[in-house]
């Protein structure tokens, strides 16, 4: 083989200046020489399959740990939700799966996940069945029987049967009723149809109040204006001839509310010569009975029930006048008679005044309507002339809507009731909410686990496998190993003295050759040494050889 003087570059010469010491090497064959001189290849094709072999296990195993860990990670969200089995089992799984990640992915870098990715909490559970609710059937009994029990019509009369004026007094039950929601203010409870958590919603027709803003000098109020305002009125409520309720009422502005010097709030008038005062103001509306379609939703939680509505298919209530005088409306007819009576009648609650009266020595406040024990009312303290305080009632600002809410209250409210005509029983989804234990799989504390474990290793395993491949040797042989097999002990010797990097070094270096080949050794040994030394102490290297 014949050698090639080569000249060491000063930046990794250990052994003197550039131009003190030459250096012979010799050069490998290359495949196409070895198969030219016919010599055997065994050797490389052994270190080709040592590599290939190595990168495939790199891969392997990589590939091996990623898997286990997505394994992990279906394994927790199969679970997620579930009822559990066995904490300690799902521990022992996960610790498993970590371990196997971190013996095949990372060594012994790798940290064994906490088992908080899944635990055991209270869950919400939501089933769903069918479940029989009640509802209301105002068309339940065609006609109107004997039956007395569960009525929501007393007695049934014609004021003028030629005109068409039918009506109907609403029955104890109804009466109760209303006091109740009305006092109040809210739909009245009723018992759960499912079980202690659990919704549904019914729907049903069912009578309503739809109230609109009109102007309270019209000729169509039921009213005089000069004779309703004769006194200071907070309020009045009057039944035109068509049956609708009519309500004036007066109220100081908010921003307009004024204090005496004692602190007391002043009382509005509505004194007929100054109907336009800044300090209140009047309102007047008109209800009238419609007919709708309720759309409600009953949610029960933990035994508290909540009521939620919306009305649809709202259109005015037009009675059917039968044709003979003696002839009776259906049940149907007279329950809605009864419900606006309920209202409009002179024994109701809503119809009346409220006014003020007396000189100037005293005044005072009468009324003769229930509306001031109800929730549709304010009640205020003042101080009256003789120094002794008293509470009024106003109105509430949004009476309107006051009237309406409370009708729709009263229609729902007749759920709570059973044993009405109108009670029926209806079949619906009920949708029953449960509490247990189930799991939960918490995969931000995996992934941060698993994350930069996964993304660290294929960073070392992408850097080692091109060193490997750059290389060209087989990746047992680390940089360790080459540095202690490659040292000489004569070449240790000669340069005792010199110090590294490019400075003088001993004259006994700058007077021998260096060569690189196989290292003479007086001690048989199997394992033969590649490394520089003098030309006495090195032969040349054989391809049929490995060297360490």
């Amino acid at each position: 083989m014949a050698a090639t003087a080569i000249t060491i570059d000063p930046l990794l010469d250990t052994l003197g200046p550039q131009d003190g010491v030459e250096i012979v090497t010799k050069q490998s064959p290359t495949p196409q020489a070895r198969e030219k001189d016919n010599v055997p290849s065994r050797t490389l094709l052994a270190e080709q399959a040592d590599i290939k072999r190595t990168v495939g296990k790199i891969v392997l195993l990589y590939v091996l740990g990623f898997a286990i860990a997505v394994s992990h990670h279906c394994f927790n969200l199969n679970l997620d939700g579930r009822a559990p089995l066995s904490q300690s089992f799902t521990l022992q799984v996960g610790l498993v799966f970590a371990f196997l990640v971190r013996a095949f992915v990372a060594g012994a870098t790798a940290s064994i996940v906490p088992p908080s990715t899944l635990v055991i909490e209270p869950g919400v559970y939501e089933t769903t069945s069918l479940c029989e609710v009640s509802s209301l059937n105002f068309g339940a009994l065609p006609e109107y029987g004997s039956q007395r029990l569960g009525r929501l019509a007393d007695d049934y009369y014609s004021a003028d049967s030629r005109k068409g004026a039918y009506s109907a007094d609403p029955s104890t039950i109804l009466r109760k009723l209303g006091t109740n929601v009305a006092v109040g203010g809210r739909i009245l409870g009723m018992p759960s149809q499912c079980s202690t958590n659990c919704s549904y919603t019914v729907n049903f027709n069912g009578p309503a109040l739809k109230c609109t803003d009109e102007d309270w000098k019209s000729q169509d109020a039921p009213w005089d204006p000069l004779e309703i305002f004769r006194f200071s009125h907070h309020y009045n409520s009057s039944v035109s001839s068509n049956g609708d309720l009519w309500t004036v009422y007066a109220n100081p502005k908010k921003e307009e509310r004024r204090y005496s010097e004692s602190g007391v709030p002043l009382r509005p008038y509505l004194y007929i010569e100054a109907p336009e005062r800044k300090e209140y103001y009047i309102k007047c509306f008109k209800c009238s009975l419609y007919n709708a379609t309720y759309n409600v939703d009953i949610d029960f939680t933990n035994g508290v029930e909540t009521v939620t509505y919306e009305l649809s298919k709202v259109a005015k209530f037009i009675p059917i006048i039968p044709d003979l005088e003696s002839s009776l409306p259906n049940y149907e007819q007279l329950a809605y008679f009864a419900y606006n009576r309920y209202f409009t009648g002179n024994e109701g609650p809503f119809v009346g005044e409220i006014f003020e009266y007396g000189g100037i020595s005293m005044r005072g406040v009468r009324f003769n309507t229930d509306i001031i024990f109800t929730n549709l009312v304010t009640p205020w303290i003042t101080l009256s002339q003789d120094f002794r305080n008293s509470t009024q009632n106003f109105p509430m600002d949004n009476l309107r809507e006051g009237f309406e809410e409370l009708s729709h209250n009263l229609t729902i409210s007749l759920l709570s009731r059973s044993d009405l005509i109108v009670s029926s029983k209806i079949m619906t989804t009920c949708t029953s909410l449960s509490y247990r234990n189930v799991y939960r799989y918490r995969s931000t504390q995996l992934y941060v686990s698993y994350g930069p474990l996964m993304v660290f290793s294929m960073v070392v395993i992408v850097l080692g496998l091109r060193a490997t491949l750059k290389n060209g040797d087989i990746c047992q042989w680390g940089f360790s190993q080459i540095m202690l097999t490659t040292r000489n002990p004569s070449l240790d010797e000669m340069g005792k003295g010199s110090c590294f990097g490019v400075v003088h070094s001993g004259s006994d270096l700058q007077k021998h050759r260096l060569k690189f080949g196989e290292l003479r050794c007086n001690v048989e040994s199997t394992i033969r040494h590649a490394a520089f030394g003098l030309e006495d102490e090195v032969v040349d290297l054989s391809a049929e050889r490995m060297y360490a």
